[in-house]
């Protein structure tokens, strides 16, 4: 039975993650999020399927707040996925494969795909490491797959494998193959051939939303070193699921071992499928990552959610409290060390009612025979000098 979709805006619509990372919302109110990709200035393109438009958004500082959102490129039909290299986008849609100046905005066709009688909602891109070739998949209505490369300059295209699966994500770094999801399976596919013993099956209602293989100098660089290394699967789910099955609709991530991957996975950002498996509020679809965490799209609600490092809570502990200041006889005026503040506050000897003001005659802290009780009698005598230089003690 398929999931019931519902709208976000509960208490507990909110992805989910490990307790060392936190998650926030980057930006909010970008339609239906189809793909996404980094600039070299820290911006995000974000590819509405639903406007047919690529949006902008600029952070300057790159500490994960937006500061201007703008429209890059719009007049897309259903654009499906997007990829970048250098100065430029590249833009799948129904009609064609869209070449976008990211600095003069023109928009260019690299290659039309109204004759390729594929299926409009699966055709993930890629560029090949060297950036001479557009890798692109697409579908047929029989369930089967292809596989092209297409020359970034010339436009002309060769198939590089068939599939009897739909071809739903694509992911390659430098040096290593490709890897592709067919349905819920990560296969390479290195040298014309496709390596089934190297694949990865998920479970079997789940099927791959998208591939990353971040490496780890892509990963130290950020607040999620643990993730370095690891294959990065984003999930979907269309049916439910009961309370002992594991869910979709979340990213996993993979062990690798010489570029495999491997054993069992772990949930890096869950939680958007209820606890009882029969609804669903969002739907993660694409993923990028640079030092400011991870930033994963939710298709369904036009967020961006971002991953990253849980801050360490800085304890303030209370002040301890300083000394009370005592007086003693003889004008001894003893100061203590004061610790933190005004050694005379609340609480202290000073204050109405306290041994100062009661029984003063009683319990007088400067007694009689004092310092200053010696000083008042010697005030009153003094030297007479007479003219001859003599002097005679006088009392008043």
């Amino acid at each position: 039975m398929p999931l019931q979709e519902r709208n976000a805006g509960g208490k507990k619509d909110l992805p989910q993650t490990a307790p060392h990372l936190q998650v926030s919302a980057f930006s909010s109110g970008l339609g239906q999020i189809s793909g996404l990709a980094l600039g070299e200035d820290g911006a995000v393109f974000v590819l509405d399927s639903k406007s047919g438009r690529v949006l902008v958004l600029s952070d300057k500082e790159r500490d994960g707040s937006v500061d201007l959102t703008r429209i890059l490129a719009n007049g897309l039909n259903n654009p499906v996925s997007m990829t970048r290299w250098a100065g430029e986008l590249l833009v799948v849609d129904q009609d064609a494969i869209w070449r976008i100046n990211i600095n003069t905005r023109a928009k260019s066709k690299l290659a039309s795909l109204q004759n390729s009688d594929a299926l409009p909602s699966l055709r993930p891109i890629i560029i090949s490491p060297n950036g001479d070739e557009v890798i692109l998949g697409l579908n047929q209505s029989d369930g089967s797959g292809k596989l092209i490369a297409i020359d970034r300059e010339s436009g002309m295209a060769r198939i590089l494998v068939n599939a009897d699966e739909p071809i739903r994500a694509l992911s390659q770094v430098k040096g290593g193959p490709i890897w592709i999801g067919l349905t819920n399976t990560l296969v390479p596919f290195a040298d014309g051939k496709v390596n089934m013993d190297a694949s990865y099956q998920l479970a079997e209602n789940h099927f791959v939303e998208g591939i990353y293989l971040p490496t780890s100098t892509d990963m130290t660089a950020t607040s999620l070193s643990n993730l370095a290394g690891k294959f990065l699967v984003v999930t979907g789910q269309e049916n439910q699921t009961r309370r002992d099955e594991v869910s979709g609709r979340n990213v996993i991530a993979l062990d690798s071992s010489f570029g495999i991957p491997g054993g069992k996975p772990s949930a890096v950002v869950d939680g958007f499928i209820t606890n009882h498996g029969r609804a669903a509020w969002g739907k993660p679809k694409a993923l990028v990552w640079d030092e400011r965490g991870l930033l994963l799209a939710d298709a369904q609600n036009g967020v961006i959610w971002r991953i990253s490092k849980r801050e360490k809570l800085v304890k303030i502990s209370k002040p301890e409290e300083s000394e009370v200041a005592k007086f003693y006889a003889d004008d001894d005026v003893k100061k203590p060390k004061t610790k933190w503040g005004s050694s005379i506050d609340t609480g202290s000897s000073l204050v109405s009612g306290s041994h100062i003001a009661k029984n003063w005659e009683d319990n007088r802290l400067i007694q009689s025979g004092t310092l200053m009780e010696r000083l008042r009698k010697e005030e009153n005598t003094f030297e007479d000098e007479d003219e001859d230089g003599s002097s005679d003690d006088v009392k008043r």
